[in-house]
C-alpha cells in the first residue's frame, strides 16, 4: 500500500505523520554519491534552474498543456526540441509523469519523484523507469534510479528497466540503460548510512 505523506515544495521536505523524510537526492548529497561542491554557485544555480525549466516544459508536452509561445526562442526550446524527438523516435508513453511518493525498505523511509514511467514502444516489457537529465553524466544516475525503481516494485512488484534520457540542448537526445545489481544494493546501503547518521546526531 502507498505510504500517506505530505510535501513541502519550498522546504523540498517529505514528511510522514509530521516526522521528516529524506528525499533520495538528499540522502546521496549526504553520503558523497553526489558531490557539487567543487562548481561555482552561479554555473550550479544556472543548471538548476535550466533543468527545473526544462522539466517543466516536458511535462507541459506530455500533459498536452504546452503554450508554445512561452518556449520558443528561450535556452528551453532545443532541449525540448531533443524530449520531443525521444517521445518520437522510441515511441515512449508515459503513465506516470513527475509522480512522487513515500517508500520504506528495511523499516527506512524515503521520499522520491520520478520523472516518468512507462513503455518504450508499443510492446515494450518490462517497462522503465526515466529519468531526464540535462547535465553531464554521473555516478549517482544509475543509483538515483535504482531507488525509484525499487520504491515502485514495493508498490506493485514489478520490476522495471532504468533508462537516463540525456538532453544535450541541441535538439538531441543519448538515452543511458543501467542493469547493474549492485545498484540497488548501493542505495540501501546510501540510505542505511544516512537514517543512522540522523538517529546518531
Amino acid at each position: 500500500m502507498p505510504i500517506a505523506f505530505t510535501f513541502d515544495p519550498l522546504e523540498h521536505r517529505y514528511a510522514v505523520d509530521g516526522v521528516t523524510v529524506p528525499s533520495v537526492t538528499q540522502v546521496l548529497e549526504a553520503v558523497g554519491v553526489s558531490d557539487f561542491s567543487m562548481v561555482p554557485y552561479e554555473r550550479l544555480q544556472y543548471a538548476k534552474d535550466l533543468g527545473t525549466a526544462v522539466h517543466q516544459a516536458t511535462e507541459a508536452y506530455d500533459q498536452d498543456d504546452l503554450e508554445w509561445e512561452s518556449i520558443a526562442g528561450t535556452a528551453v526550446e532545443p532541449y525540448l526540441a531533443g524530449w520531443i524527438e525521444f517521445r518520437k523516435t522510441t515511441a515512449f508513453v508515459p503513465r506516470l509523469i513527475e509522480h512522487r511518493g513515500v517508500a520504506e525498505i528495511d523499516g527506512q523511509r524515503y521520499g522520491w519523484c520520478l520523472d516518468r514511467e512507462g513503455e518504450l514502444g508499443a510492446r515494450s516489457r518490462p517497462p522503465c523507469v526515466l529519468d531526464i537529465k540535462t547535465g553531464q553524466p554521473s555516478r549517482s544516475w544509475s543509483i538515483q534510479l535504482a531507488a525509484y525503481e525499487l520504491a515502485l516494485f514495493r508498490q506493485d512488484g514489478i520490476h522495471r528497466r532504468r533508462v537516463v534520457v540525456h538532453l544535450p540542448g541541441d535538439g538531441t537526445f543519448k538515452t543511458f540503460s543501467f542493469i547493474f545489481p549492485l545498484d540497488e544494493h548501493v542505495w540501501r546501503w546510501a540510505l542505511a548510512l544516512e537514517c543512522w547518521k540522523q538517529n546518531h546526531p
